[in-house]
């Protein structure tokens, strides 16, 4: 498993739910 992948789509989620809880 590519841990880089999953660190990048982790950090992908982690900001759009940020983005949305800030909206």
């Amino acid at each position: 498993m590519p841990v880089m992948a999953i660190l990048s789509f982790g950090t992908g989620l982690f900001r759009l739910v940020g983005e949305r809880h800030q909206t």
